[in-house]
C-alpha cells in the first residue's frame, strides 16, 4: 500500500480545485479533506493508498443539521484516479445541492 504513484496527482488536483488536504497521523498516513455546504453539512473525504492497482476513495457526511446520514465509496482503477477524485468531489456537492 503506497501513495508512490498517486501522491503527486493528489497533490495536483487538491491544488487546483484549492481544497486543504490533511494527513492521517501513524501508518498508513491516510489523506483526506473536509468540504463543507453554506447549510453547514461537511464530508469528509478519505484516500486510500494504491493497492493492487486499485484506489478507494471514501466520502462520509460527518455533519448534517438534520442528522441525515450519507456514504459513498469508490475503488478506482490507478488510471482513472483522477476522474475519481472529480466524482468524489462532485457528489458531495451534488449532495448538497439535493432538495
Amino acid at each position: 500500500m503506497s501513495y508512490a504513484s498517486i501522491g503527486p496527482i493528489i497533490e495536483a488536483w487538491v491544488h487546483k480545485q484549492e481544497i486543504h488536504l490533511m494527513y492521517e497521523t501513524g501508518d498508513p498516513s491516510r489523506r483526506y479533506y473536509y468540504v463543507s455546504s453554506a447549510a453547514g453539512e461537511t464530508f469528509q473525504i478519505v484516500i486510500e493508498p494504491e493497492q493492487e492497482g486499485m484506489v478507494r476513495i471514501d466520502a462520509h457526511l460527518i455533519e448534517s443539521p438534520t442528522d441525515q446520514e450519507a456514504h459513498f465509496v469508490w475503488d478506482i482503477p490507478k488510471s482513472q484516479f483522477e476522474n475519481g477524485l472529480d466524482l468524489s468531489l462532485g457528489s458531495a456537492q451534488a449532495w448538497f445541492k439535493r432538495k
